[in-house]
């Protein structure tokens, strides 16, 4: 690869990530109650969500970013009070046109005690 040449940057679309979950981060200690956001460019501005632990799904839902695709939109989960310990969030967007995933993330983190 020759490094001495232009480079130029790629459509976020065909770039990046559909879904991406921003906060919390992966690994991180987080207090409650319990916030997620990040960014999203689906259809509809619709994805599902879970919260498990420990492999078991605790809670599951829809959510909506602000606008819908092609923009890159930011979103915001309030997963309310959380009892300390280890979870993981996954977000994940189906296909409209048959119902499979079409894009997912996912972050484990810790809830504190204090």
């Amino acid at each position: 690869m020759d490094a001495r040449g232009e480079f130029a940057r790629g459509l976020a679309e065909s770039t990046l990530s559909p879904l991406q979950i921003d906060t919390p981060a992966q690994g991180s200690t987080v207090t409650s109650p319990l916030r997620a956001s990040g960014l999203a460019c689906v259809f509809e501005a619709t994805f599902g969500w879970e919260l498990l632990q420990g492999g078991m799904v605790l809670e599951e839902g829809s959510a909506m970013s602000e606008e819908a695709c092609p923009a890159r939109a930011p979103w915001s989960l309030d997963l309310g009070p959380r009892q300390p310990g280890e979870y993981t969030l996954v977000i994940t967007e189906y296909s409209m046109k048959d119902g499979s995933v079409a894009s997912t993330d996912s972050k484990t983190f810790t809830v504190s005690g204090t």
